[in-house]
């Protein structure tokens, strides 16, 4: 832990504050996999959405000896997230779990959301498309919206809330740290899970009020007191606002479309400084259609 909070009587000296460099804190990078918790018609039960966890480490023989073992000791170590490590990360363990433990149909698609770390492979990487495809199945990769972090559900709430369990306990080393991160997923409420779905489709609908920006507040739905009051409810209406901001935005976007549009056909009128009147009627159509939208 970083962090440390002490409670002294008012004759006890403060303790001497000693930290290592945080070039020397243990850290590992964890591959995370969650969706939003239902329930499982096929086992009767509730799904609580957690897929699963990946820490990026591996066993390597240590370099140097040390009071607890002697030099070439297997020891736990982290690795460098590369593309081939994170593709081969999404082939054999996260597409490969999500077809163990999916509540739904898989001819129904299901998309990962990653966002554009260099790292992660492209959406249409290949060998991520044919993995996902085997068996029937309809696994496809999807890009996060760019400069928007609270697009993704995890660093939205969820990291928060595995980081404060985690830091309950003290870990000394790297396995230690990857037991703590793994118990304390596994302990996590699923419903803080779903509450923080709920968040997420607030935060595009007030990014939808802004045109698609980023210059939005984040909501407070203050879920834990309607959830005391039994008020709380799975699915959220959507605000009437956001319905009108979407039409708004459709409407500018087709608008653009054809003016683009416009403008092709008259780089094409154009051939050799000399008029192509091939094009005449298409133009007089799409003028018509642009006056037609702004009366």
């Amino acid at each position: 832990m970083v962090k440390r909070r002490y409670y002294l009587w008012h004759d006890e000296d403060l303790p001497v504050r000693k930290c290592s460099s945080k070039r020397h804190i243990i850290k590992v990078m964890f591959l995370t996999a969650v969706a939003r918790p239902c329930y499982d018609h096929g086992s009767k039960t509730m799904w609580d959405g957690k897929i699963g966890m990946w820490p990026f480490v591996s066993e390597v023989p240590a370099q140097r000896k040390s009071k607890n073992r002697p030099r070439g000791t297997m020891v736990t170590a982290p690795i460098t997230v590369t593309k081939p490590v994170y593709r081969d990360f999404l082939v054999n363990k996260v597409i490969l779990r999500i077809k163990q433990v999916w509540p739904g149909r898989r001819d129904v698609p299901v998309f990962i959301q990653q966002d554009n770390a260099r790292p992660h492979v492209q959406v249409d990487d290949l060998e991520v498309a044919t993995a996902g495809t085997i068996g029937g199945w309809r696994v496809q990769l999807v890009a996060q919206p760019a400069m928007s972090p609270d697009f993704n559900v995890l660093d939205l709430g969820f990291f928060n809330s595995i980081q404060a369990l985690q830091h309950r306990q003290v870990v000394t080393c790297i396995d230690d740290l990857v037991a703590a991160v793994h118990a304390a997923f596994d302990e996590l409420d699923f419903r803080t899970l779903d509450k923080t779905f709920m968040t997420l489709q607030k935060v595009m609908e007030e990014s939808l009020k802004v045109g698609g920006d980023n210059t939005y507040k984040l909501p407070h739905l203050h879920k834990d007191k309607l959830a005391r009051q039994g008020l709380l409810t799975s699915q959220l209406a959507c605000d009437p606002d956001v319905a009108g901001a979407i039409e708004a935005m459709n409407s500018r976007m087709d608008f653009e479309r054809r003016v683009d549009d416009l403008s092709c056909v008259l780089e094409s009128c154009v051939i050799d400084g000399a008029i192509n009147t091939s094009n005449i009627d298409e133009l007089c159509t799409i003028v018509q259609d642009l006056s037609t939208d702004e009366n």
